[in-house]
């Protein structure tokens, strides 16, 4: 039983760790700012890339 709990915390560090799951918790927390800065109304842009330059042209 212990050894099943300690297996299941290492398999959930590692899908933790991967890239699949970082990318979706990048995607979910800019959609969230997204959508809280449309709905606010934020004077910004929002469409920025890692480097803050404006994507759009």
């Amino acid at each position: 039983m212990k050894q099943e709990i300690e297996d299941r915390k290492r398999a959930q560090l590692e899908r933790m760790k991967s890239s699949e799951y970082q990318q979706k918790l990048r995607d979910q927390a800019n959609a969230y700012w997204k959508r809280k800065a449309r709905r606010e109304g934020w004077e910004c842009s929002i469409n920025t890339t890692k480097t803050g330059e404006d994507e759009t042209d």
